[in-house]
């Protein structure tokens, strides 16, 4: 899953016994802690001190988008699948689909 990408990725999944160190449960991702612009181009900091693994939900928390099921429209409109953001929260497509109608129609 992390092989494709630097090695400090790989090697901080494995540190982290690939499990998210925010909750506990498996890690899906590793999370660059920041980032450096150098003239207005996002470079990745693949420095080991500064990547940590987490889960899906908890990669989101980190980058604000929620980490309650009230957020789905944001997801929608950043292109996820309803299947990706029931994943994500532990729900069922079809009840991502139906909280994302309620948010619709709150104007949300």
């Amino acid at each position: 899953m992390y092989s494709k990408y630097s090695p400090n990725i790989l090697k901080a999944a494995e540190r982290d016994n690939y499990l998210c160190v925010d909750c506990g449960k498996k890690s899906q991702v590793v999370h660059h802690i920041d980032e450096s612009r150098k003239n207005g181009i996002k470079k990745m900091n693949n420095s080991l001190d500064n990547l940590v693994s987490l889960c899906r939900r908890c990669h989101m928390l980190r980058h604000g988008i929620g980490g309650n099921i009230t957020n789905i429209k944001k997801l929608r409109d950043k292109g996820l699948s309803f299947q990706a953001i029931a994943d994500i929260f532990s729900v069922s497509r079809q009840r991502a689909h139906q909280i994302y109608k309620k948010e619709i129609a709150m104007g949300c």
